[in-house]
């Protein structure tokens, strides 16, 4: 037995020992309550083994916070440090980021260095940056990078990513683009909104039609608007589960519903649907982060 090791048996450890040891337990225990820990669903994860887990996340944008930002938040490069610890303890490969500031991409390719890419990130204005998608390098390879043209606020149009990747290990491809619908908290904006989604309907129909799965993040900003729409609209099913592949969305919508969404693919798998929204998070985000493992048919 190490020296250690033996320091911290029973009949060994100091008053200081147990202070620390109570510290590492509570913050355990804290990763336990707010659902930041999940060993079960990472234990089903390699029992199955899906070929990766995908996750939308909206930042809360850097400008949103700090001095004139939201109370009880701390600034966004911070909070960015947190981010990226969720998306390596779920071991997350692919991520549709809502805004993603510069100052928070800045941080997020610090911390990381060549172990994740980002499209448009940097190569596009500060707006289009905002809703970028990230991947692992080791994982993913990019094959292709385009955007499309999506209404904002007040209808202004912003160049919105899709890219087509490919899984190193397999070779597979499979398509994935991400969003940010406008909310109405500038007036009305429920006909940009219902515009924006016939454009991602739109897109999700011309992906689907080269064979190539296709896997859609967002921060929509509807529940059963958006859920009915792409359902209905395309060959596309909700993460989180409910109807798809009918005309009609009455059969019935995912439990508990938000705004932030996962579609892909009919013929795709979701497993391990997560919506976490525990305190950890919330110092980090206003929004809950949603992921799931996806698998591909042979």
């Amino acid at each position: 037995m190490s020296r250690t090791a033996d320091a911290l048996t029973p009949h060994r450890r100091t008053p200081l020992a147990w202070a620390v040891l109570l510290v590492i337990g509570a913050l355990l225990g804290a990763f336990a309550l707010t659902g930041t820990a999940d060993a079960n669903a990472v234990q089903r994860r390699g029992a199955d083994k899906p070929l990766f887990r995908v996750s939308s996340f909206n930042l809360l944008g850097f400008s949103h916070t700090g001095k004139h930002g939201r109370d009880g938040f701390t600034d966004g490069r911070t909070r960015m440090g947190y981010a990226v610890n969720f998306l390596n303890y779920w071991r997350v490969d692919v991520v549709g980021f809502q805004e993603f500031q510069p100052e928070q991409r800045d941080r997020f390719m610090s911390i990381t260095g060549t172990t994740w890419q980002n499209f448009p990130g940097d190569t596009m204005s500060r707006i289009d940056m905002h809703n970028s998608i990230a991947w692992r390098t080791a994982e993913w390879q990019a094959i292709e990078k385009h955007t499309i043209k999506i209404p904002y606020f007040d209808g202004e149009l912003v160049d919105m990513p899709y890219v087509l990747l490919k899984n190193v290990a397999s070779g597979r491809l499979v398509w994935f683009a991400n969003f940010h619908n406008p909310a109405s908290v500038y007036g009305p904006a429920q006909k940009w909104r219902n515009e924006a989604m016939r454009r991602e309907v739109k897109l999700a129909n011309t992906l689907n039609a080269t064979g190539i799965p296709v896997i859609m993040t967002g921060d929509m900003n509807e529940n059963t608007e958006y859920f009915c729409g792409m359902t209905t609209g395309a060959a596309m099913k909700a993460a989180a589960g409910g109807s798809y592949g009918t005309s009609k969305c009455s059969d019935y919508p995912p439990r508990p519903m938000g705004v932030d969404w996962i579609f892909g693919s009919n013929y795709l798998t979701f497993s391990h649907y997560h919506r976490r929204e525990g305190k950890l998070v919330q110092k980090t985000t206003d929004h809950p982060v949603v992921f799931a493992d996806v698998t591909l048919p042979s």
